[in-house]
């Protein structure tokens, strides 16, 4: 449940909820049945056991995919070890091309950051889900925007996943973040 972020729209509101251990997430991976493993939290990346827990789900002959911000990816070192562990697709949030709009939704303005990032996953040929969540009176005016990006880079984006915001955990629609202006 840890996160590098606290997100005004995310969906769990409590995030001081122990991570699980090693050995645990092991034995549940290894007594599923599923091909792909979905590694999520939180954010995932903020394990130092991640490459671990990665080569783990590529030995059972399973797919991890990595459910992430992405902030972490920023540095293509940490990307060639995730890689190197057996990653091969990931689930990136990204839910704008401007970093006004990343601090009313996200808290701080991470346009850079996400793209940097972006670019070390597509250098390094992962596969990758951009997940957009959009959020009303906010960034539903980029979804050409979105198409486009993933047109332009549709050797690494395979898939385009919209999702909307709904008033569980932090989200709630008439919060103060939520502005006419964009």
């Amino acid at each position: 449940h840890s996160c590098n972020e606290s997100c005004p729209i995310c969906y769990l509101s409590n995030t001081n909820i122990s991570d699980l251990s090693l050995k645990s997430i092991k034995k549940s991976i290894a007594a599923r049945h599923e091909k792909k493993v979905r590694i999520s939290g939180g954010e995932p990346t903020k394990r130092e056991d991640l490459p671990e827990i990665i080569k783990f789900i590529s030995q059972e002959g399973k797919i991890p995919i990595l459910v992430t911000n992405g902030l972490r990816l920023k540095d293509k070192n940490y990307v060639r070890q995730l890689k190197k562990a057996g990653l091969q697709y990931l689930l990136f949030s990204f839910n704008s091309f401007s970093d006004h709009v990343y601090e009313k939704i996200n808290g701080r303005k991470l346009l850079k950051v996400k793209l940097e990032a972006m670019k070390n996953v597509i250098k390094e040929g992962l596969r990758i889900t951009l997940s957009v969540t959009l959020v009303r009176q906010s960034n539903e005016n980029e979804l050409k925007k979105f198409f486009r990006f993933c047109f332009r880079n549709s050797d690494s984006i395979v898939e385009l996943r919209l999702r909307n915001t709904t008033a569980v955990g932090r989200y709630f629609p008439n919060a103060p973040f939520v502005s006419s202006e964009v």
